[in-house]
């Protein structure tokens, strides 16, 4: 497993997720997931 995967994993599992400006947790659990997202798909591009 990568090292990018795992920390994406041991994140989501302990809830360790930067809270930044956000409200909520789950709102900043959804953005971080979705710029992790779109950092891969620059990357593979």
């Amino acid at each position: 497993m990568s090292a990018r995967r795992r920390e994406f994993s041991e994140r989501l599992s302990s809830g360790d997720v930067p809270m930044g400006r956000y409200l909520t947790g789950i709102a900043a659990k959804i953005i971080w997931i979705h710029k992790q997202i779109a950092q891969r798909n620059y990357s593979v591009s």
